[in-house]
């Protein structure tokens, strides 16, 4: 049976979490959560996983196997949007988040890179960084795990929107001027 527990760390948003099974440290007050752990920051983010290891004091949160993320818009954009509308979903085999420093750090598995989206942009690589100030994506990669991204375009004034596919090592994507440089 989970039950949320709400926790609030300095001037940041409240955090919500649920799980079937939550072990709390003082030492470090680090809650660990386990069972279908979910965390939710006030409306904005929401992160599952197998576990979570959620730190109070700096509000930074461990998410371990088959983590799967998603950013809803509130007035500012809490990460970089992709040029795309609505909500942003990341899967990945783990991830780190610093609500503090508005950072998540995506990692794949072997032979399965983590993969974000919105609406019909996407990219997957073997690691996906997001930051919300400057609102940069960086996604990392090489030969055969290379960077892999796919965008809605309009290629020419009369053409019907298409896809734009590109693979490369690197790709470094700015929220606000919506620009990606793609490397490699």
């Amino acid at each position: 049976h989970q039950t949320p527990a709400k926790t609030t760390h300095h001037a940041q948003q409240p955090v919500t979490a649920w799980a079937s099974h939550a072990d709390y440290t003082a030492a470090d007050q680090t809650i660990r959560l386990r069972g279908n752990p979910r965390l939710q920051q006030a409306g904005t983010l929401e992160i599952s996983a197998e576990s979570i290891d959620y730190h109070r004091a700096t509000g930074k949160a461990l998410a371990s196997g088959n983590v799967k993320a998603t950013w809803r818009q509130a007035n500012t954009p809490s990460m970089p949007q992709l040029g795309g509308r609505g909500a942003t979903h990341v899967i990945a085999a783990r991830a780190e988040f610093s609500a503090s420093q508005g950072n998540a750090v995506f990692h794949g598995a072997p032979g399965h890179a983590a993969r974000l989206w919105q609406g019909g942009n996407s990219v997957s690589a073997p690691v996906i960084e997001l930051h919300r100030s400057p609102q940069q994506l960086h996604a990392y990669g090489s030969g055969v795990d290379a960077v892999k991204s796919a965008f809605a375009a309009v290629v020419g004034a009369k053409a019907p929107p298409g896809i734009v596919r590109v693979s490369s090592d690197t790709l470094t994507y700015s929220g606000k001027s919506h620009r990606g440089i793609f490397q490699g």
